[in-house]
């Protein structure tokens, strides 16, 4: 079954964690931990691609669920409290195939147009 998503890039992710989670982590850092090695987490918890999109210079990047990063966020606070601080991000919408069961580095996102949350 095909939905359409809101997602957000790697750096994005780091963004909205930083805002919701404070400078507790370089977040950058943290998450290309979890893309690298199957042991890294935070507080226990893991946050991990769903796929890859191509950027503007043609190279597949992460590419990260909004609803994934929300929940885990919800999951960090609920293991240690955290400062709260709004941002701005972008958000897009990406079509996904939940019947597909493959690793996030197989998966290529096709994007629809991107729209800006303020």
């Amino acid at each position: 079954m095909k939905l359409t998503v809101k997602a957000v890039r790697a750096s994005e992710a780091a963004h909205i964690l930083r805002r919701a989670l404070g400078p507790v982590r370089a977040w950058d850092k943290a998450l290309d931990e979890m893309r690298r090695d199957d042991e890294a987490h935070y507080l226990g918890l893991r946050l991990e691609p769903y796929g890859r999109r191509r950027d503007r210079t043609g190279y597949p990047r992460p590419v990260y669920l909004l609803d994934n990063v929300i929940e885990f966020i919800r999951q960090a606070r609920e293991a240690a409290p955290h400062p709260v601080n709004s941002g701005h991000v972008q958000i897009f919408e990406v079509e996904i195939d939940t019947a597909i069961t493959c690793p996030w580095q197989a998966l290529t996102l096709t994007t629809k147009p991107s729209s800006t949350v303020h």
